[in-house]
């Protein structure tokens, strides 16, 4: 014999004819007790991933400073904005230092900087003579041009005979050669040295 199905407020009892205790087999329109659960476990479930993910992150902002997160929420910013790829993972020099961040001995840069070091101090070198050099230019010739082919005299500095066009200076009257004698006020100017006379010491300006 079937059921006695009773209906009130959305509710829909079926009680058994022989007189057992009846069941809740469907709730509101249709949705039954077990589906009703499975769905409150999912929610329940979901609202816990969302509560640890803000408790993680809140964790992970208090030990990373404030001015770090700014400069590194800047630093994606412009990455996003630009129309150039920062991609510097193709770049070997760049992944060479990241594989080797403390052993120096295989990083290039550091054998830049050394060229650019040894470049520095032999243009600074070269500077000193160009400035030595401008400064003797600058001076007055040290004495007379004199043409000693007639002459026997021998070049001090040299020793040979001068028989090219000399210089007299003429301070004290020695002769030499021209290429000896200014190569000889080029060194002393080269040590700071006032410039004197082979022969006499006398100053030669």
């Amino acid at each position: 014999m079937s059921d006695i199905i009773y209906e009130e407020q959305g509710y829909i009892l079926e009680l058994p004819i022989n007189g057992t205790n009846y069941s809740n087999n469907t709730i509101n329109g249709g949705i039954t007790s077990k589906t009703q659960t499975v769905i409150f476990c999912i929610v329940f479930i979901i609202g816990l991933i969302i509560y640890n993910g803000c408790i993680l992150s809140l964790f992970i902002n208090k030990k990373v400073p404030r001015n770090q997160r700014m400069i590194q929420t800047d630093i994606i910013r412009d990455r996003r904005n630009s129309p150039i790829n920062f991609n510097i993972e193709f770049n070997p020099y760049v992944s060479n230092i990241r594989r080797n961040p403390i052993n120096v001995e295989y990083n290039p840069i550091r054998d830049i900087i050394d060229n650019v070091n040894m470049l520095r101090e032999e243009y600074n070198e070269y500077k000193k003579e160009q400035e030595q050099i401008i400064k003797i230019l600058n001076y007055e010739t040290p004495g007379e041009y004199i043409i000693s082919n007639d002459t026997d005299e021998i070049c001090p500095i040299c020793i040979s005979v001068n028989d090219t066009c000399s210089i007299k200076l003429k301070n004290c009257s020695h002769i030499f050669h021209d290429n000896c004698i200014k190569e000889h006020i080029i060194s002393k100017h080269k040590n700071n040295e006032i410039p004197l006379c082979p022969m006499c010491r006398t100053p030669i300006y």
